[in-house]
C-alpha cells in the first residue's frame, strides 16, 4: 500500500504558534480579559469561528461574533505576512516529492492564508492536496478534515505531521498514523520524520 504524508500548516509548515497565542492574549486584552496557556492550547489547530464562540461564551464579550471575527481575523492576516518557515520544512517536502510520495495538507486555518505563504516561499507545487478550514464544518479534535483528505486521496498509510494535541487527535480518529511535531528535542522536521517513521 501506498505512503502519503499530510502536514498541518500552524507549528509544522510555518513557526506561527507563538505569534497565535501573542494574537489570542492581545485579542483579549482589548476587552480587558486576561487568557490563560490552558485555554490557548487547547483552541491551538480549531477553526477561528468556533475559537470565537468560546471566547464569547467564556468572556462574556458582547461585540457580536462577525464582529469579533474580523478584530481577530485582521490580526491573523497581518501576523501572515510575515510569519517564517520552520527550519527544514522545504528540504523535507523537496525530499519526499523526489521520492515520489503524494503530499497533503491539512489545516483549520483559512485557504487565503494557508496559500499567500505557500506562494511565497515557492512550496504550493509540493502538495497534491490542501485542505483547509473553509472545507469543513467541524474542526479539530474532529476527524473531519483529515477524512475530507481520505475520501480526495483514496486508500493509503497515512503519516500526518501535527504539533497540537487537538490535531494529533483528529488524525489518529481518522485511522492515520500521527507523528507528532515539536521544537523542543530536534529543530529540523525532517529528524523528527525519519525517526517517527523508525517506530513505524
Amino acid at each position: 500500500m501506498r505512503d502519503i504524508f499530510v502536514f498541518d500548516f500552524d507549528g509544522v509548515i510555518v513557526d506561527s504558534v507563538s505569534a497565535l497565542k501573542r494574537i489570542y492574549y492581545d485579542f483579549l486584552a482589548q476587552f480587558d480579559k486576561k487568557g490563560n496557556d490552558k485555554e490557548f492550547d487547547s483552541l491551538n489547530g480549531v477553526k477561528l469561528a468556533d475559537i470565537i464562540k468560546t471566547l464569547k461564551s467564556n468572556y462574556k464579550l458582547v461585540l457580536s461574533e462577525k464582529t469579533l471575527f474580523d478584530i481577530y481575523n485582521q490580526k491573523i492576516m497581518r501576523m501572515y505576512e510575515n510569519v517564517a518557515l520552520n527550519k527544514g520544512v522545504a528540504r523535507t517536502l523537496e525530499f519526499l516529492s523526489n521520492k515520489g510520495y503524494k503530499i497533503a495538507l491539512a489545516s483549520s486555518a483559512k485557504y487565503l492564508e494557508i496559500i499567500t505563504v505557500l506562494n511565497r516561499y515557492k512550496l504550493t507545487n509540493f502538495f497534491d492536496l490542501i485542505v483547509s478550514g473553509d472545507d469543513v464544518k467541524r474542526a479539530k479534535p474532529l476527524p473531519d478534515i483529515y477524512n475530507a483528505v481520505k475520501n480526495k486521496l483514496g486508500k493509503a498509510n497515512y503519516f500526518v505531521v501535527e504539533d497540537s494535541l487537538n490535531g494529533a487527535i483528529s488524525a489518529k480518529d481518522a485511522g492515520m498514523n500521527v507523528i507528532f511535531y515539536g521544537k523542543t528535542k530536534f529543530k529540523y522536521i525532517y529528524i523528527y520524520i525519519y525517526l517517527a517513521l523508525l517506530k513505524f
